[in-house]
């Protein structure tokens, strides 16, 4: 059992005792009698959003006006991506399937380390909401409560925050007052996500350059796969393709660029070299997933010692993760769908236009589409 799943494991099995020894403070919505969902409200953060939003009222109503603009433009994204997702799983290509975030390895699953995953996410519902609270008091809309929220079966396994805004004061507002509250969210993490980004592209050379890279260690090999039939092992190294060195991912992947299905290669690997003919329906596919090994340079060992790189490198690895959540997280909350902000944005909107009971059902009917087309995307991804 490796580090990770031990920190998994013991974060649950404390937010498990945390929600059994809040249970009379929670809100919770049951179904199908195993799921649940819990709501556990504090004052966290309102002093401050209160304090903000008085010292920068001009400000902050301003720049909510112009997240308007750049949620919906998120939203048109999003949903090209949806019905790309669509198109691609009824052609059955090979191309794009959703996964769930998770930190642990499983077919489907976009997997994140846990210490990057946990802090990510912690970061990410934090800035999030605050946006919300703190927009919304800029326009003067009251916000009740702050609070974490768990989806669980049986235990909690998604985590997630929410700032409740007095809904019925909220709905006397103007369009524009509500469509920069919804877009408030999604806009800030979309931000961050670019702003962690910059730094990353910033930081990633130096880090780079504390290394010297070895090839790429082969971390699992599908089932039946030209890998598998050829035996490759886990752990091995792949060091050259076809009598090209493999020293890098860039590398790797420009090895494989041009090959189809039916090619052969030749593999060097730290195990000796392997041939084997590619698979696939178009694209080769020889059935491996890899990663960068490296190691420090002994100059870099010699001035530093070892501790202090390895910070370095895992701080930059945690821009990295941190870029693509946030903008993952700030991008998916812009789709069309429910309750979500862009589901909220596209029903405000939507009623300015037409009246208000056409308005409901044509968001009704997108937000059971866009959920049919996810749903069924992120299930391929298990299949």
């Amino acid at each position: 059992m490796n580090l990770d799943t031990v920190a998994l494991l013991t974060v649950l099995g404390l937010l498990s005792l945390f929600l059994l020894k809040t249970r009379d403070h929670l809100r919770t919505f049951s179904f199908l009698k195993i799921f649940y969902f819990c709501m556990y409200r504090t004052k966290l953060g309102l002093t401050a959003m209160e304090r903000w939003a008085r010292k920068h009222e001009a400000l902050l109503t301003k720049a909510g006006y112009l997240m308007i603009p750049v949620g919906f433009l998120g939203m048109i994204v999003m949903v090209e991506e949806v019905i790309r997702g669509a198109v691609n799983l009824l052609a059955s290509t090979e191309t794009l399937t959703v996964g769930v975030v998770l930190p642990i390895q499983a077919k489907g699953v976009f997997y994140v380390p846990f210490f990057y995953w946990i802090i990510a996410i912690l970061f990410i519902m934090v800035v999030h909401e605050f946006a919300h609270g703190l927009i919304a008091r800029a326009h003067k809309v009251r916000v009740k409560s702050t609070g974490f929220a768990f989806l669980g079966a049986l235990i909690p396994i998604i985590p997630g925050a929410f700032v409740e805004i007095d809904e019925k004061h909220l709905a006397k507002q103007p369009a524009y007052t509500q469509l920069s509250i919804f877009a408030a969210g999604p806009f800030i993490n979309i931000v961050f996500g670019l702003l962690f980004w910059g730094v990353f592209l910033l930081a990633q050379p130096a880090a780079d350059g504390l290394f010297v890279s070895d090839g790429m260690r082969i971390m699992s090999v599908a089932e039946n796969s030209p890998a598998a039939m050829t035996g490759f092992v886990v752990g091995s190294l792949i060091t050259g393709i076809d009598e090209n060195p493999i020293r890098s991912a860039t590398e790797f992947e420009q090895a494989f660029a041009s090959k189809k299905a039916g090619d052969a290669v030749r593999i060097t690997t730290s195990n000796g070299e392997k041939s084997a003919v590619l698979s696939g329906t178009s694209k080769g596919y020889l059935g491996v997933q890899v990663e960068q090994a490296r190691h420090l340079k002994e100059s870099v060992v010699a001035s530093h010692g070892w501790l202090l790189p390895r910070a370095f490198v895992w701080l930059v690895d945690l821009l990295f993760w941190l870029f693509v959540l946030n903008l993952g997280v700030g991008l998916f909350n812009l789709v069309p769908l429910g309750p979500i902000d862009g589901g909220r944005m596209f029903h405000t909107a939507l009623q300015r236009v037409v009246h208000h009971r056409h308005a409901r059902y044509a968001w009704h009917a997108v937000s059971v589409l866009m959920l049919a087309i996810i749903v069924s995307t992120v299930v391929s991804a298990f299949v």
